[in-house]
């Protein structure tokens, strides 16, 4: 048994691994500011899951998913780092995004607390986020874009390309950053995603290593209930 344990956390990390590289695959079409997409997503910063969610969907395929809910205040793994840093308190709903996408026929989503993505189906268990107010795939996220804020961009067509600028846009019934955004699209597909972020940038390392260590507990948990 502890064997075939070890196997299947084996198998469980190495699909996670293959999923964060198919990521950071994805991201080499993307820039942020001076940085690459891949360095800005690297650094993990605190309390920016709007940002994250939002520029790494960007990246991605079409029918990804944005996702924006509110996660159950009791999950153990996150509450130690969901806090108010304004006052020092706890926040006790605490509203968060983060995007679901599609590796090699299973779905993971990719939360900025963690350091790998998640199967969905674990995530959906454990974080148990008890309202889901809104999902965009990115191809509806850049119709809502020009449908909803058409006065506040610039487009550029030719043919089956599209120039879209944007300048200071959040979009704030779903808190979506879209300010400083320079995208080109052929047909339905992003093919360059250069964003500016405008954000204080706080380190959360913390937030990743509870991920993880509570990763690999449900694993060996699950085997267990076998």
């Amino acid at each position: 048994m502890g064997f075939i344990k070890k196997i299947i956390e084996k198998n469980e990390e190495k699909q996670q691994k293959l999923a964060l590289k198919y990521m950071y695959d994805r991201l080499k079409i993307g820039t942020c500011g001076r940085e690459t997409m891949q360095e800005y997503f690297d650094h993990h910063y605190r309390a920016n899951c709007y940002y994250y969610s939002t520029y790494i969907l960007l990246c991605m395929k079409p029918t990804d998913v944005l996702v924006r809910g509110i996660i159950h205040k009791e999950y153990d793994a996150v509450t130690d780092v969901l806090v108010d840093y304004f006052n020092g308190k706890r926040t006790p709903n605490y509203e968060h995004g983060w995007i679901e996408f599609e590796f090699k026929g299973k779905w993971y989503v990719y939360d900025d607390h963690y350091k790998y993505p998640l199967p969905k189906s674990y995530y959906y268990k454990k974080v148990a986020p008890y309202e889901i107010y809104k999902r965009f795939t990115q191809k509806e996220l850049i119709n809502h874009l020009l449908t909803n804020h058409r006065d506040k961009i610039d487009l550029t067509e030719e043919g089956n390309k599209k120039a879209i600028s944007t300048y200071g846009l959040w979009d704030k019934e779903y808190n979506i950053p879209f300010y400083d955004m320079d995208l080109t699209l052929v047909g339905d597909e992003i093919c360059q995603a250069n964003v500016e972020v405008r954000r204080k940038k706080v380190n959360t390392s913390l937030a990743v290593k509870e991920g993880e260590r509570s990763y690999m507990k449900y694993l060996s948990e699950k085997d267990n209930t076998k």
